[in-house]
């Protein structure tokens, strides 16, 4: 880069900065699905959904001990999911994500 170029001309430190942003979005959004959660089975259930991508009676499967039945498992995502999609930090975070990303 010309010393005289101005460091938003540069295409890869564009890149550089859309991934910081990103990746702060992206710890944001996790901080606050994680916050939502009240409860460890909650808890457990976001990673084993998310992270792992699990449906409900692999989920079961692996904690039985967690859960009581794999219909208590959908219950418990179906609330927790609404409850996501309704937070309005969540939604914010989103929302400035879809910014970051038409940059």
């Amino acid at each position: 880069m010309d010393r005289y170029q101005h460091p938003a001309a540069d295409p890869a430190g564009d890149q550089s900065e859309r991934a910081v942003l990103g990746s702060q979005q992206q710890a944001a959004l996790w901080h606050q699905i994680v916050s939502t959660t009240t409860n460890e089975q909650e808890l457990l259930l976001v990673y084993a959904s998310l992270i792992d991508a699990l449906p409900p009676r692999a989920i079961y499967a692996l904690h039985p001990d967690q859960f009581v039945d794999v219909a208590a498992i959908y219950r418990m995502k179906h609330n927790l999911f609404k409850r996501l999609l309704h937070n309005q930090a969540i939604e914010g975070i989103c929302a400035e994500g879809t910014l970051t990303q038409k940059r």
